[in-house]
């Protein structure tokens, strides 16, 4: 069958800004690995899309991105390679999918498991409820065991991790877990990029913040029929940041706002 310009946009494009998505020259030659060792993201300011390391990378190694989300790829080989097949049109051969016998359940394993952590956390409304921080200590520690880095996953991790100890009002986590997503924002997108500057700035806000969650759970805070100017400020800055995952997956794909989004 003939390629089409759309198809050859779908399958190629990476995305970039808020709803958008282009081609381009070199990065989308990039090919795909169920464990990508470089991110791409958009440099708005110098119009270009930057790749960075997100492991440790040997001389000679291939370069590879990934074209589906982190939650796409936390899943099963079997359904990883049925869904790129899917939506790009190749049977996917990259090192994690070449793995056999209990090298390849034990990779199974580890990404289920961080699927079942994503949604443990996204149901949180604290800590407390999660069942503590280790259940984000224990999701970076398989990020780190599983993809052998991916800062962009572990940025939106720690991001949530940030806004449930937050809520918890606990400030030395919240500082922690803000840091921990600043760096690793840095690490993906560099030390510029509008989000680890945001995130850095929102780290310098987490004393302050903890303090209004314990003075409205005390019953100290503002009305509960109207919705402070702290609150608004609070959720816009959730939103901000959501608004726009991590890219790592070609455009026109739908997105899924989780930690584990295409970052």
């Amino acid at each position: 069958a003939k390629n089409t310009a759309v198809g050859i946009a779908r399958t190629n494009a990476l995305s970039f800004g808020e709803d958008s998505a282009g081609v381009f020259p070199r990065v989308s030659r990039f090919n795909h690995s169920c464990r990508p060792n470089v991110a791409s993201s958009w440099q708005a300011d110098d119009g270009e899309q930057v790749l960075r390391a997100s492991a440790d990378i040997e001389a000679g190694t291939e370069l590879c991105i990934s074209y589906m989300s982190h939650v796409q790829i936390c899943a099963p080989c079997f359904d990883r390679k049925k869904s790129i097949l899917k939506t790009s049109g190749f049977e996917c051969r990259c090192d994690v999918c070449a793995l056999q016998g209990v090298a390849r359940q034990h990779s199974d394993m580890r990404r289920q498991i961080l699927a079942r952590l994503n949604g443990l956390v996204q149901k949180a409304a604290d800590l407390e409820e999660l069942g503590g921080a280790r259940v984000i200590e224990d999701a970076f520690k398989l990020l780190s065991e599983e993809f052998g880095g991916a800062p962009p996953a572990k940025a939106l991790l720690c991001f949530s991790g940030f806004w449930l100890a937050v809520a918890s009002g606990l400030p030395d986590e919240a500082e922690r877990f803000g840091s921990l997503a600043a760096r690793n924002a840095e690490i993906a997108e560099g030390p510029d990029s509008w989000r680890a500057q945001s995130l850095r700035e929102l780290v310098a806000t987490a004393r302050q913040r903890c303090l209004q969650a314990l003075e409205e759970q005390a019953g100290d805070g503002a009305d509960a029929d109207v919705e402070s100017g702290d609150e608004q400020g609070q959720e816009e800055d959730k939103k901000s940041f959501a608004k726009s995952p991590f890219p790592s997956s070609a455009g026109f794909a739908d997105e899924e706002l989780s930690i584990f989004s295409d970052l």
